[in-house]
């Protein structure tokens, strides 16, 4: 085989690689869940900077977020909640609009393909709101002991 030919089949081998890779990773950036209300829902993964590039942050609560950041989920949703209750409220509201894909988020709940922001329950907002946080929970335990200094190994 010359060799252009095998430049030429390396190259179709990496762009089907890059498609397969592509699709994969497409693949990866939707859930489906059944919120607490019984509603199931197409979601997509958020994170603060989707949500700071969305404009679905709440400008209160950017100066919080370091006071928020070393405790527990629930610790920090309480103290949101009883210390800034409209910016937390606006915080659930940016990670539901972020996160649902389907059914998407519009004025009305049209009964087919779309739902009122309004219309979505606290909780099912709650819950998206804990499951855009999964990650940060599971990285949780690990990072609770990072101020100790490491044991060291001892003889025998």
């Amino acid at each position: 085989m010359p060799k252009t030919n095998k430049n030429v089949a390396a190259m179709e081998q990496s762009q089907k690689a890059t498609r397969t890779n592509l699709a994969e990773w497409w693949g990866k950036q939707f859930a489906e869940l059944d919120l607490p209300s019984g509603l199931h829902v197409v979601v997509r993964d958020v994170d603060i900077e989707d949500l700071l590039t969305s404009g679905n942050l709440p400008n209160t609560l950017m100066e919080v977020l370091p006071e928020l950041q070393d405790m527990d989920e629930k610790e920090a949703g309480t103290r949101m909640m009883s210390e800034h209750p409209a910016a937390f409220a606006e915080l659930l509201n940016g990670i539901a609009c972020s996160c649902l894909v389907e059914p998407k988020i519009g004025d009305v709940t049209d009964g087919v393909a779309t739902i009122a922001l309004d219309d979505l329950r606290g909780k099912d907002k709650m819950f998206l709101f804990q499951w855009a946080n999964r990650e940060a929970k599971q990285v949780r335990p690990f990072r609770e002991g990072e101020d100790e200094p490491a044991a060291t190994a001892q003889p025998g």
